[in-house]
């Protein structure tokens, strides 16, 4: 199967959500994420296309009851420059998060699904691959340590089960 133009802002877009601060319980890390943040790795538009560098910076903005998180981003990558825009809301129990993100680059407003465990949150989600229009599953996990955040994002190859990254991205203030 040829995946192409899995969009890189579907996994760019929620780049960047979590802090330098403890992470502790997971209101904390969310209540901890305000502020302006920069990252640069690389990204791929589907598994058989070539790496390309990127980077991008973000402003993220905490709701005054700590609940949610608005994020605000502009990525550049391959001589391209985009926005992105999403929130991130933290359920309330166990670990859970649940989220959108809207960008103009991908297939539209697309739901995700967070679970915390211990310093890394794996988020779920399928989006629509350009090609073939089969929505495929994808993953992305954040690792979170004191003064950064890693995020691989991959997508799962209907052929072979597996995940293959589509990016890996790191962060900091």
């Amino acid at each position: 199967m040829t995946f192409s133009r899995i969009c890189a802002g579907t996994v760019l877009a929620f780049i960047l959500v979590f802090s330098t601060m403890g992470f502790g319980s997971a209101d904390t890390l969310l209540s901890g994420a305000d502020g302006s943040w920069s990252g640069s790795g690389w990204f791929r538009n589907g598994i058989d296309t070539p790496k390309e560098a990127a980077r991008c910076r973000y402003k993220n903005t905490v709701s005054a009851s700590g609940d949610k998180l608005t994020i605000s981003g502009k990525c550049s990558a391959g001589g391209r420059t985009f926005k992105t825009t999403g929130t991130i809301n933290f359920s309330g129990s166990g670990g859970r998060f649940t989220g959108d993100w809207s960008n103009p680059r991908g297939p539209g407003t697309i739901s995700l699904v967070g679970q915390q465990s211990g310093s890394k949150i794996t988020f779920t989600f399928r989006a629509r691959e350009e090609t073939t229009s089969e929505y495929l599953a994808h993953r992305s996990i954040w690792t979170i340590s004191k003064s950064k955040l890693r995020l691989v994002g991959s997508v799962k190859n209907p052929d072979t089960g597996k995940y293959s990254e589509l990016s890996v991205m790191e962060f900091s203030r």
